[in-house]
């Protein structure tokens, strides 16, 4: 029956009453109705049908059928699985077709290549079960196959797939080669870097020959854009989005998070974010569930300094994730996804500067899954932040030990053992890693950040008034390089300083070499300077020992004489002093601490000066942007004689307190503005003089200028007394930093 025939048969039977047709033309009639869509006519047929023989065979499958093509897919179940006992041997392959395409209907392409197959072993010449096993096989996750068997297939039969499906085949086997390189990469770097290669030479193949189907040719395009953005070729997948972009349609979706991810590689976290945002459609609706794709997003929230919001998605993941698995093959069991949301938390935790939550949080999860090699990751990796580097080692050996085929673990445990200091051994362990794995060449770029020739420049300027006016500047400078692999460095400083006030004039030029060595826990520092543009030119030596006895406690010791710590008075009128220190320090918390400083100082005039500080100090979170820091110091400081040219009371002693509130003004990736107020101020008591008051305020911008470099400049006024009078300064400061790599 022609098609126009059809739908005029359908309009006239919609108005007729179906009871009293005979079971024939009902069958007829619900075939033609759901060849052509009319599902509601279907409906009233199967059911007429079903009245007059609710036995039949036929009838109930069609019944099946209807609840198919209405969404009825758990009733079209039961209706096919009570038609399996009483199913004719001839009629097997129409049920076998039936379960194939509900099985198609459910998404479950295994089962529908399974009944497909089936239908094939009792119909081998049924070609439309034929496409039908391989688009299910294809669909499944066995893509390969699927383009092989239907390369042997068209061999036979040319016509069974168009050009485009063929095409479509080779896309979705290319794209599963892809899936399986990006998965080998943490156990065979070399071997997967291999096959993407080779993938990436087919693709570009590809896309010439599919440009004549626009559609096909972009999803091909975002396929290509992820695989260079894993090869971190991230300015080539843009080049294509760019393309993309271009044709006048909006970009796939995959295509358009590949160009989110290429951005967020190249330090562009804010045009990552935008692409991101709307691939998935979070402008129109809050997120459903995890996925990898909105953790990336909560990590481009967090490169851009957009804490809150990243905070947020988190929260509305964990509202969306449940603990347990509610249904698949084993409903009740851990859900992996709310374990994945749970160290996104831990993460955004760390990176917003909550270290102690994100602690407790790594705690409670470890409890439930000790072994876990990413927790454990995290809590290294966090021990590291909190400057606890003897427990950081600790617990990378427990993951080495306990997943020594991971190669995250061995670049976890030299980075620990680089942070404990023991550099030889982890430039040894990196060495032994393939060189070529990201990761692994990530690792080995930080170490040689941290161990390349390094410049630091530090400015100073002030003037201060206390009845003269004493003007001040100091440009100190200091390079410094690796003479090995295994902690030897040797340095060089320059120190210029210029004074002119009342009773000083003059230049200092301090000049000097050193030899710097660490070994673990050890770091050993000694030199020699020259000093000259006083009354006599002087060369010195000075030796410094640390010593960190464990993550508590801290030791170090230093000798020097002809140092720069001279006052300006005393060093103009040829005196100089030698000096000693020790100093002790308690770090009872990752956030607090208890600091002791010892100080004996001889002048060659014959005074000595004895002093000692002791300082306690709390760092507070206030938010993911605002940080503080307190403290209270307390310093005793004495001299055996008091009536020199140079400030020399007999005792003074401070009592201090301290405030520094530092606020995360801007962030991209691994750059970064901070500014920084800080109060100082206290009650100082000096014999002869009695109590007066001390204050300092500091206002400084901070900004981390990649890995490589830092800068901070800022300016400081202060007041202290004088021999009972209040003397005043202010001054204006730089710093820079930067790593010679």
């Amino acid at each position: 029956m022609q098609t126009g025939q059809q739908l005029q048969a359908l309009e006239w039977a919609e108005t007729e009453t179906l009871e009293n047709w005979p079971p024939s033309l009902l069958q007829a009639l619900a075939a033609s109705a759901r060849e052509l869509g009319r599902n509601a006519t279907q409906g009233r047929a199967v059911q007429a049908w079903l009245a007059q023989t609710p036995s039949s065979w036929d009838a109930r499958l069609a019944q099946a059928w209807w609840l198919m093509d209405t969404s009825q897919l758990e009733s079209a179940a039961q209706a096919l699985k009570h038609l399996e006992d009483g199913t004719p041997p001839a009629q097997l392959a129409r049920l076998h077709e039936a379960r194939g395409a509900l099985a198609e209907l459910r998404g479950d392409w295994i089962a529908a290549s399974r009944h497909y197959q089936a239908l094939l072993a009792l119909r081998p010449s049924h070609r439309y079960a034929q496409r039908l096993r391989l688009l299910a096989l294809q669909r499944s996750g066995a893509a390969t196959l699927a383009l092989e068997q239907a390369r042997v297939a068209i061999g036979r039969d040319a016509d069974l797939f168009s050009p485009r499906e063929m095409a479509e085949f080779a896309q979705h086997a290319l794209a599963q080669r892809q899936r399986w390189a990006l998965g080998m990469h943490e156990q065979d770097h070399t071997a997967a870097r291999t096959e993407l290669d080779a993938l990436l030479a087919e693709r570009a193949a590809m896309l010439e020959a599919v440009r004549s189907w626009p559609d096909l040719w972009s999803a091909l395009v975002g396929d290509h854009m992820q695989l260079l953005v894993a090869l971190e070729r991230h300015a080539e997948a843009l080049q294509w989005h760019e393309r993309l972009s271009l044709q006048g349609a909006a970009p796939p979706r995959h295509a358009t998070l590949a160009a989110a991810r290429a951005h967020h590689g190249l330090g562009r976290a804010d045009r990552a974010i935008a692409l991101y945002e709307t691939a998935l459609e979070l402008h129109t609706r809050p997120p459903e569930a995890y996925s990898s794709d909105l953790s990336d997003l909560v990590h481009a929230y967090l490169d851009a300094g957009r804490f809150d919001d990243a905070r947020r998605l988190v929260q509305r993941l964990e509202a969306v994730t449940p603990a347990y698995v509610r249904l698949g093959a084993r409903p009740g069991q851990a859900n992996p996804e709310a374990a994945a949301v749970q160290s996104l938390r831990v993460w955004v935790d760390m990176q917003s500067g909550h270290e102690a939550s994100a602690g407790q949080r790594l705690d409670a999860l470890l409890e439930q899954a000790p072994t876990n090699p990413w927790l454990r990751s995290n809590r290294q990796l966090l021990l590291r932040w909190q400057d606890r580097p003897e427990a950081a080692l600790l617990e990378a050996r427990r993951t080495l030990t306990q997943h020594p085929e991971m190669q995250m673990a061995h670049i976890d445990h030299a980075l620990a053992l680089e942070n404990a200091g023991f550099v030889g051994d982890a430039w040894q362990q990196l060495n032994a890693l393939d060189a070529g794995h990201p990761a692994v060449a990530q690792a080995r770029k930080a170490l040689q950040n941290r161990l390349a020739p390094r410049m630091d420049v530090a400015i100073d300027s002030g003037q201060e008034r206390d009845g003269g006016d004493l003007r001040e500047s100091w440009l100190r400078s200091a390079w410094s390089a690796p003479l090995d692999t295994t902690g030897w460095r040797v340095g060089y400083q320059l120190n210029l300083g210029r004074a002119k006030g009342e009773g000083v004039s003059g230049r200092r030029v301090h000049q000097g070499l050193s030899l710097q060595r660490q070994d673990g826990p050890w770091q050993l520092s000694t030199g020699a300077h020259h000093d000259r543009g006083g009354p006599q030119a002087r060369t010195g030596l000075d030796l410094r020992v640390d010593w960190r006895a464990s993550d508590t406690w801290r030791l170090n010791a230093s000798a020097h004489n002809h140092g720069l710590d001279t006052p300006w008075k005393a060093w103009q009128v040829g005196i100089h002093g030698n000096a000693a220190e020790a100093g002790l320090a308690y770090v009872y918390s990752p956030t607090g601490r208890v600091e002791w400083q010892f100080q004996r100082m001889a002048y060659s005039d014959g005074n000595t000066r004895l002093g000692q500080r002791l300082n306690w100090s709390e760092v507070l979170q206030l938010s993911s942007s605002l940080r503080l820091r307190g403290g209270l110091a307390w310093g005793d400081e004495r001299h055996r004689l008091d009536k020199r040219p140079y400030f020399s009371p007999r005792r003074q002693q401070a009592l201090l307190a301290s405030a520094q509130l530092t606020w995360v003004h801007w962030v991209r990736n691994d750059h970064r503005l901070q500014h920084v107020l800080a109060v100082e101020a206290g009650p100082v008591r000096q014999a002869g003089y009695g109590q007066h008051p001390l204050w300092q305020l500091r206002y400084e911008h901070q900004w981390q200028l990649g890995p490589q470099a830092a800068l901070a400049y800022g300016w400081t006024a202060s007041s202290r007394p004088y021999d009972g009078a209040a003397t005043r300064r202010q001054a204006l400061h730089l710093r820079f930093s930067w790593s010679l790599l």
